[in-house]
């Protein structure tokens, strides 16, 4: 089947943006503008339905991070009703600050940016049937990976970043196209919005809507907006983890499941977690405890392994979240969390500082654990 992704351009008349995969065509835009571009017309057609999946998704809340003023994300309430009959709104915008900015790699860290969300929407980020996503017009890096930039990030399965940054047109004639860049957002944004409301996996077929791995500008304009594209079967994409399952579970409401681990617990009391991970048997639940807000809150969690036969603080295999300490692997200084998780490994900010750790063994791995440094992390 052919794909052919096109930015049709009449100079100072219109703006379309469209794929077509077979014989039929799909306008992402259609737009036509005024001589001077003060007076815009947007005829794109309504965006077919797609057949989904249910969904546990209750509403979608889109907040701008620092969104440049040429961006606008105004089209997604009523785009997203059409074409995913979710229910989508936009927020105000929320600042950034140089806590979200890595200044040396002058990007954003997509880890603080989504904790920015969630501090801004505490209320909000505590209902997993909610959909907390930002996007921003920054340059965008995830901490714990080794990419040099990201054009997306995932949290928890209800939270995420979008960064428009790379989407940027490139080329002469591409830049003469202004709907071009929002072509690429929109097909940023429903890509999330699929995967995070409905479960989907991402998939191998780059004319896809859920084309996998880290996609420039150009490679998202193959993307079509049909989960199957031009190969015209579904070709699952290579995930390096096994499959998992992650279960909320709130007295008086409906079960809140997704197929990926949650690893966080709610900020809810009531609520319970629990986790699968399909490929090894591994199942994990957490209880909050208690919950203090502050400048630097602290939260008190139970969890327990199924695969540790140890005794514990609270039992065989019952950790607490304060039971954490440092360790090295791959040249990297980690943390790692009572699950037995690898999180946010420890880099330092200038080549020339090389931290100092020791990581001793004991039952309460924080109490005897060391970590010190010269310079800044």
């Amino acid at each position: 089947m052919d794909r052919v992704p096109c930015g049709f351009l009449e100079p100072r008349a219109s703006q379309r943006i469209a794929n077509r995969i077979g014989a039929a065509w799909e306008f992402s835009r259609l737009v036509f503008a005024s001589e001077d571009g003060s007076l815009k017309v947007d005829l794109a057609p309504e965006p077919k339905r797609l057949a989904l999946p249910n969904t546990n998704i209750t509403k979608v809340y889109l907040v701008p991070l620092g969104l440049s003023k040429d961006e606008s994300i105004a089209w997604a309430p009523t785009f997203y009703r059409a074409k995913f009959g979710l229910d989508v709104e936009v927020l105000p915008g929320t600042p950034l600050t140089t806590k979200e900015m890595d200044m040396q790699r002058k990007q954003i860290v997509a880890e603080e940016c989504a904790e920015a969300l969630i501090q801004s929407h505490p209320d909000l980020s505590r209902d997993p049937t909610i959909l907390l996503v930002g996007v921003t017009s920054h340059d965008m890096f995830i901490r714990s990976f080794d990419w040099k930039y990201s054009e997306n990030y995932r949290e928890n399965g209800h939270v995420a970043v979008l960064s428009s940054a790379r989407l940027y047109p490139t080329l002469f004639l591409q830049k003469r196209n202004p709907e071009l860049l929002a072509a690429r957002l929109q097909k940023l944004l429903s890509k999330n919005l699929a995967i995070l409301a409905f479960n989907l996996p991402m998939s191998s077929d780059y004319t896809s809507m859920l084309s996998g791995g880290v996609l420039s500008g150009d490679e998202l304009d193959f993307m079509s907006g049909d989960i199957v594209g031009a190969e015209g079967r579904w070709d699952s994409f290579i995930h390096p983890s096994g499959p998992g399952l992650g279960v909320v579970a709130i007295p008086g409401k409906k079960a809140f499941w997704q197929l990926q681990e949650i690893y966080e617990p709610l900020l809810d009391m009531s609520s319970d977690v629990f986790d699968v991970d399909f490929a090894t048997g591994l199942f994990i639940s957490r209880k909050s405890d208690f919950y203090f807000d502050d400048e630097f809150p602290l939260q008190f969690v139970r969890i327990y392994n199924s695969s540790d036969n140890q005794s514990r603080a609270f039992g065989v295999g019952t950790l607490h979240s304060l039971d954490i300490f440092f360790d090295r692997a791959h040249g990297r200084v980690c943390r790692i969390d009572p699950s037995g998780r690898s999180t946010n490994p420890l880099r330092p900010r200038s080549a020339r500082v090389r931290p100092i750790w020791a990581a001793l063994s004991c039952s309460t791995g924080l109490q005897q654990s060391v970590f010190s440094c010269r310079g800044r992390f």
